[in-house]
This record gives C-alpha cells, sequence and structure tokens, in this order.
C-alpha cells in the first residue's frame, strides 16, 4: 500500500505546476526513499503473517534499505528547505544555485553517504544487524556500537534539523518583514501574478513534513540512544513494538499532508482519479491556484 502510494505520489508531484523545479525533484527524491521503506516493511509484514523467521541476508538487506532509505529523507528534507530558504532570500540566485546539475549532484550525494554508512551491516564484525522479535524488524545492531550512533546523531541528524530549524525561521521572518510592504506596492501597480504569502504557505507544509518526522522518529532515536547506555535493558514489549513502527509509518504520512495542506495538489489527485488515466486539456481560460 505504501509503495502504490508513492508511486502515485511521484505521477501527482509532476502534475503540480506552483512549485520550483527544484522543489518537485526533491520531493520525488524524498517519494523514492519512502518507497524503500515501503519495500523494507514487506519482509517485516510477511514474518508477522507467517511467524517464520526471515534469512540473515534478507535481513541484512532489510537493514541496509530501512537504515538508507530513512537517512536519505533526513538529508532530502534539509536540502528542501536550502532550497525554499534561497528562494525567499536570495530569489535572483535560485536558478543558479539550484540549477539541475545542482540537485543532479545533492540528489546523488543524499543516497551516497548513507549507503556508505549502512554497508558496514553486511559486515558482523563492524556493525551487523539484529532482529527485533516484537516489531519483526531487522536494523543496524547500533546498541552495540555507539561510536556508529554518535556519527549518525552528530554528522546527521542534529545538524540536519539544525539547518531545517535555522531556515524556515530565516523564511517566516523575512516573509514577516516584508509581506506588507510587498502587498501595499503590487496594489500600487496592479499587480496580481504572484501572492506574497504563497512561498511561505508552501514552507509552512514542508514545516509540518519536518514536525512530522521528528514525532515519528525522535522517539526512536532516543530508544536507540537508551539502549547503547543500558545494553542489559530491553524495556517493555510495546515500546518495542510501537516505536519502530512509528518510525516507519512516517513514510505513509506525507502524501496525506500535502492533500490536506495544499489546494493544487488536492486537485492534481482528483484530476488524476478523473481522468483515469486519460490526457484532458484544460478549458480555455482556465488557470489552476496555488491557494493553501
Amino acid at each position: 500500500m505504501i509503495f502504490v502510494c508513492n508511486l502515485g505520489n511521484m505521477r501527482i508531484l509532476k502534475s503540480v505546476t506552483f512549485w520550483h523545479k527544484s522543489t518537485v525533484y526533491l520531493l520525488m527524491n524524498l517519494a523514492v526513499s519512502d518507497i524503500c521503506v515501503a519495500t523494507f516493511t514487506t519482509s517485516a509484514i510477511f514474518s508477522c503473517i507467517t511467524g517464520e523467521y526471515i534469512s540473515l541476508f534478507a535481513c541484512k538487506i532489510q537493514a541496509f534499505l530501512g537504515g538508507t532509505s530513512v537517512t536519505v529523507s533526513l538529508i532530502t528534507l534539509m536540502l528542501i528547505s536550502v532550497d525554499r530558504y534561497i528562494i525567499i532570500a536570495h530569489p535572483l540566485r535560485h536558478r543558479s544555485l539550484m540549477s539541475n546539475k545542482a540537485i543532479a549532484f545533492m540528489t546523488v550525494l543524499s543516497w551516497t553517504v548513507p549507503v556508505l554508512l549502512y554497508l558496514w551491516v553486511f559486515w558482523e564484525d563492524i556493525l551487523g544487524t539484529q532482529y527485533n522479535p516484537h516489531s519483526f524488524l531487522c536494523s543496524a545492531d547500533l546498541t552495540k556500537h555507539a561510536p556508529f550512533v554518535i556519527v549518525l546523531v552528530a554528522v546527521i541528524f542534529l545538524p540536519a534539523n539544525v539547518t531545517i530549524i535555522y531556515c524556515y525561521g530565516t523564511i517566516f521572518c523575512i516573509a514577516n518583514r516584508h509581506s506588507s510592504n510587498i502587498q501595499s506596492q503590487q496594489a500600487k501597480l496592479n499587480l496580481n501574478k504572484t501572492n506574497p504569502k504563497r512561498n511561505c504557505k508552501a514552507a509552512g507544509m514542508f514545516i509540518v513534513v519536518f514536525g512530522m518526522f521528528n514525532v515519528c522518529w525522535v522517539p526512536y532515536v532516543i530508544l536507540v540512544i537508551y539502549r547503547v547506555s543500558h545494553p542489559m535493558e530491553q524495556g517493555p514489549h510495546w515500546v518495542n513494538f510501537i516505536i519502530p513502527w512509528m518510525a516507519m509509518s512516517n513514510s505513509f504520512v506525507n502524501i496525506f499532508i500535502y492533500f490536506i495542506l495544499n489546494a493544487q495538489y488536492r486537485t492534481a489527485v482528483k484530476r488524476l482519479f478523473r481522468c483515469h488515466g486519460r490526457t484532458h486539456s484544460p478549458p480555455e481560460g482556465y488557470t489552476m491556484e496555488s491557494n493553501f
């Protein structure tokens, strides 16, 4: 279900026209990482239904896909925040700073770093994997490798969160400072082609996406840190089940956030189902407005 929804999500993103190309490409990268999470959870669901354990190699694949895709998601959210920041703070430099080549490089880098980090799960003496019988999920064996956890938190998790908070904080400061001036100038010049609050509202939607990511994943990070510092304590069974699956559920909620908070995204979804695979041209004079 997650796999199908995210494939549909990528199709719909192509039809949404008010986002910049750079934003759409980054959102598609986020959708791809969510598809990987869906693939990662499939074997866990199979194990839950059948009661059979997956093989060690399949467990390693699951741990590799899960760790890599989640890290890609966080890095991509950070890149989206930087993209929105440049649009607001340096609009004249956005096309040069976020060119197609730059986006391609960032996308490749967002996958290369996590892949290099989580390749070590295939070597038991370096990182290895662990199977959680309560959640039926395999993951990197972080509890016995404190240096790896420190690297993930200090090099990726915290810097990404600080960058996102800084970018969106700056966006809203700039928007609040200049919104009234822009509106008055547009009223005097009778300009109606740009909504000065649109980018700010789009940033607000991405803040919700970022906030939901942390709601789902911060408890898991705290649980991992706790297990590293208390290796002999396993905790209640319900905690070992709910917290990992709450983290996995993050890959499913983004499309609903887009649908709820963005009017043009809702329109694109309705058109996709209404057309049912057929291409229709909009009526003459019809324009899609990006009201949130």
